[in-house]
């Protein structure tokens, strides 16, 4: 998440400049809102588990929200009816969203469901540890099983509280994020 609201300052920063508008920190947190936007089905998984999110079974994250063909038609309507810089900042937010969420912790995303409903992620190996190799993705019958193996229950303890170096690498960026607001502003 960290990374997620530092891409959506980035972005806000960039369209401003881009599209020759005043940077405001309504931009800023419409911008950071569309990045978080994925991460709404959080709360339903949250709510239906009693406060837990992910670990050893797969719940509704990443389940109802991050399947990049249902941002299509909300993207097209939001460059029609609220402009170009407005419909750069939603689909750039969400994509961008959407590839962090296929990069380090996690078990990816379908991305090309409906058509096919495979897990893909970059970098990544079967037992979700860091790789060199570029791609690998998970069957529908093989992620349960992955996730009952080699789910972490602790792994907002883990990587949020120990400093995993992806988390280390997400509050950097959000830092250095922060840090060309205050500038830009």
């Amino acid at each position: 998440m960290p990374l997620d609201i530092g891409v959506g300052i980035f972005l806000a920063i960039i369209g401003a400049k881009v599209f020759h508008v005043a940077l405001t920190w309504t931009l800023v947190l419409w911008s950071i809102g569309f990045a978080l936007l994925p991460d709404i089905d959080v709360f339903p998984e949250l709510i239906v588990r009693r406060g837990k999110l992910g670990g050893k079974e797969i719940g509704w994250h990443r389940e109802l929200t991050h399947f990049p063909i249902l941002y299509i038609i909300p993207a097209i309507l939001v460059f029609i009816f609220a402009g170009p810089l407005w419909g750069c900042l939603f689909t750039l937010g969400v994509f961008l969203h959407l590839l962090h969420d296929s990069i380090g912790m996690g078990w990816g995303i379908k991305w090309i469901w409906p058509f096919n409903k495979n897990s893909y992620k970059f970098f990544s190996n079967k037992q979700n540890g860091m790789s060199q190799k570029f791609l690998i993705h998970w069957t529908p019958e093989e992620l349960p099983n992955a996730v009952r193996e080699y789910g972490d229950p602790d792994w907002i303890k883990h990587y949020y509280f120990e400093l995993h170096p992806i988390v280390v690498v997400e509050i950097v960026a959000l830092l250095i994020s922060l840090t060309v607001l205050y500038w830009s502003l």
